[in-house]
């Protein structure tokens, strides 16, 4: 479940125990970007100075993605994906958005298994 989207000024970041954080209302919140395990070859690429956050909740554990862009917020029907997709590890279903267009829907914790 998606709790809050802020805008970030990347620069203050910490490091701790080797995990990327930010201290957001005195509690720490455990960053990740999203196009470093989404996107083949970016584990290297240099880094934004600001970005924007989307803080995830799942179960009891709060983490933040770091994302390029914003395009919008729509409620949505995930749809299964087809036998070709079904059971791709990070891949929830996808859904049809309201301009007709098709999105992919991520499994959050499927996501954290295996990267994080």
């Amino acid at each position: 479940n998606v709790s809050e989207i802020f805008h970030l000024d990347l620069t203050r970041t910490n490091v701790m125990d080797g995990q990327l954080v930010i201290l957001i209302r005195e509690r720490t919140l455990p960053l990740f970007y999203l196009n470093h395990w989404l996107v083949r070859g970016q584990q290297n690429a240099p880094l934004p100075k600001e970005g924007h956050v989307v803080v995830v909740h799942i179960g009891n554990q709060r983490v933040g993605f770091i994302v390029d862009e914003l395009i919008g917020q729509e409620e949505v029907v995930i749809k299964p994906l087809g036998a070709l997709l079904h059971g791709l590890a990070g891949l929830a279903g996808a859904t049809i958005t309201g301009d007709g267009g098709i999105a992919i829907i991520l499994d959050v914790p499927g996501l954290l298994k295996m990267y994080a």
